[in-house]
């Protein structure tokens, strides 16, 4: 039966991948290594298969020299004739021995010589292989290198500090808008920020000289003026069930989850927790969660004379806790900028 040739099967490209170098490397160690190994097994066979031949021999010249005794006895012989059948067979033997000895140690030899040039080849292929390996690490450290970074400047408008406690640089900018917690939060995203924080007294003595700016620039810093920062009442201790004080917004008890070092948090990652508050409150009796809605954190600025605080106290770097419905001005801060070395 024809076949026409739009019925023969269509030819089919070989379409497998070469193999690759690294592919190419291992084929050849793995060929490398059992040549190596039946080397080594091919001349322990030809060493034992030697020693049995000396074996034999050696054996089978004690039996003629046996058979030879015995096949002259003493009584039949002249005293001459056994000594020098004797010295004959015996010094027969001692060339065969020295000629064995001779070819063993000629053919031991040969086997160092081929077991050294075997190491030679396998000490020049782990030669290679770590060269090769080497230049590759090289080659790839140099493709997978990532440039040094480093911190770059913060913008003109936002004022640098460098956290000696945690390595990092920090921005920090006022804005002297009136908001609500969460309205200032909002605020703060726009520039790539949140409600800031600070990690230390040196870093809290520089958000006090910016306010002290803003009000040489006209900020007005009344008894209803202060300066949401990024920090909020955990949410376990927003009750009194929570807190387990029926007056205070704190547990006295200072292992209490929600004592006064631990009731509240910096969020958005603006600073390290817990926040080092106990001595910055403005009273001994601060935060006292009035109503029982005061979550959200101000900084204070200036003189001020409120019902149940001392009169005319001063305000300056010191903490109240407060609605977060209420309106103030607010600090936004972020983490300087990285940027590559030149290098």
């Amino acid at each position: 039966m024809s076949t026409s040739k739009d019925e023969l099967p269509a030819f089919q490209e070989n379409t497998e991948p070469l193999l690759t170098s690294a592919a190419q490397r291992k084929r050849r160690n793995d060929f490398m290594l059992g040549f190596f190994v039946s080397s080594i097994i091919f001349l322990i066979l030809i060493g034992v298969g030697a020693a049995a031949f000396v074996l034999y021999g050696l054996n089978n010249k004690i039996d003629q020299l046996i058979n030879c005794t015995a096949t002259f006895p003493v009584e039949t012989m002249t005293t001459t004739v056994p000594t020098t059948v004797e010295t004959t067979t015996e010094n027969s033997i001692n060339r065969e021995m020295e000629e064995m000895e001779k070819s063993m140690e000629q053919a031991f030899k040969m086997m160092g010589m081929i077991i050294k040039g075997l190491q030679g080849l396998s000490v020049e292929e782990n030669t290679t292989k770590s060269t090769v390996s080497t230049t590759s690490s090289e080659n790839s450290s140099s493709e997978l290198r990532v440039p040094e970074l480093k911190y770059g400047d913060c913008d003109s408008e936002w004022v640098t500090v460098n956290r000696t406690e945690t390595g990092k640089k920090y921005c920090h900018r006022f804005f002297p808008h009136k908001l609500t917690y969460e309205e200032a939060e909002k605020k703060c995203q726009v520039h790539g920020a949140h409600l800031s924080g600070f990690t230390g007294q040196s870093e809290l003595d520089v958000l006090d000289k910016m306010l002290d700016k803003a009000k040489s620039e006209g900020v007005q810093f009344d008894n209803g003026d202060s300066v949401w920062i990024g920090a909020r009442r955990r949410a376990a201790c927003s009750t009194r069930q929570g807190i387990g004080e029926k007056e205070h917004g704190f547990n006295s008890d200072p292992t209490h989850p929600c004592s006064r070092r631990q009731v509240f948090e910096w969020v958005n990652g603006v600073a390290q927790n817990p926040p080092e508050f106990q001595k910055l409150w403005l009273t001994d009796f601060e935060p006292n969660f009035a109503g029982d809605v005061e979550n959200c954190v101000v900084l204070l600025k200036g003189v001020k004379n409120i019902g149940y605080w001392p009169r005319d106290i001063l305000g300056d770097k010191k903490l109240n806790d407060v609605p977060c419905y209420l309106k103030y001005y607010y600090f936004c801060g972020k983490e300087a900028p990285i940027v590559k070395t030149d290098e």
